[in-house]
């Protein structure tokens, strides 16, 4: 993803995170652009992208380095990681086989669970840049295998960042209408993303899969891949989908949003792109 500043000097140092580099996962996509830094130079130089990630090789490679650096902006992720955490805790959890008088939770209840930590992420006007729906995912979901991810950017940056985005839009959409089971969320995001890389994404079996995936690429705004997803985006729509999802986003509006919550953006002087 494109990023404005590929160098830095040494006194945004003072802002930076370091981030140790064994603790970086290979194939693991970037909360933010990533720097190394140069002592001969005495700058802070990028080797990563936004949403790109490192394979084993290139992590071997920068060994040396001990440590990567992050811009101040990973700051406005954490709420993005925070609640996939509390959705994977909620998705991940089971009774105590030794206590029958404990029991799972109704389909409703934990939909509405799972409801209450997403809602809080809309933005003001009910809209959300998709960058930060594929922080979610990442946290959320496994990761992508890195034989795909690999052979698509390959192919294409831009097919892979496309695919990153739709794939992670599809697994947000999907938890806001019900679908709170691990299994069906892992393997929607790996589906979306291979049929946006490769381009088979036109079959409909009107499958609960296929609604999902259909309603997430309408719902997608046409001016741009980073542009803000809206409420508005499923106004006028007859399909399941696009109703539960209206219902839901009034449920948020009504009562989930956090108007003093700052909106995330990836834009302006606390993102990575200047305007």
């Amino acid at each position: 993803m494109d990023f404005s500043r590929r160098k830095l000097p040494k006194e945004a140092a003072q802002t930076l995170r370091a981030c140790p580099l064994h603790t970086v996962k290979p194939y693991a996509p970037m909360l933010a652009p990533a720097y190394v830094y140069m002592p001969r130079n005495e700058k802070f130089v990028s080797v990563k992208a936004p949403l790109d990630f490192f394979t084993p090789e290139e992590l071997e490679r920068l060994k040396s380095f001990e440590s990567l650096y992050l811009p101040d902006f990973v700051d406005s992720v954490l709420p993005f990681r925070s609640a996939a955490r509390g959705v994977l805790t909620l998705l991940q959890w089971r009774p105590d086989r030794n206590d029958p008088s404990v029991l799972p939770p109704a389909s409703y209840e934990l939909a509405d669970a799972v409801l209450r930590l997403l809602g809080p992420l809309w933005g003001r006007d009910t809209q959300i840049e998709p960058f930060f729906l594929a922080v979610f995912a990442n946290e959320l979901c496994e990761l992508l295998p890195g034989e795909l991810l690999t052979e698509v950017r390959e192919q294409s940056v831009e097919t892979y960042e496309s695919a990153m985005l739709l794939s992670s839009w599809a697994v947000f959409l999907a938890l806001h209408i019900g679908h709170c089971d691990l299994g069906f969320l892992n393997a929607l995001r790996v589906r979306v993303f291979t049929e946006a890389a490769y381009g088979a994404g036109e079959q409909r079996r009107f499958a609960p899969v296929d609604e999902v995936i259909s309603a997430a690429r309408r719902s997608l705004p046409a001016e741009s891949r980073l542009a803000p997803l809206r409420a508005d985006g499923f106004v006028g729509q007859t399909d399941r989908v696009s109703q539960k999802m209206l219902s839901r986003l009034r449920r948020v509006i009504q009562d989930l949003l956090r108007p003093e919550r700052p909106v995330a953006t990836i834009f302006g002087p606390g993102g990575f792109v200047d305007v």
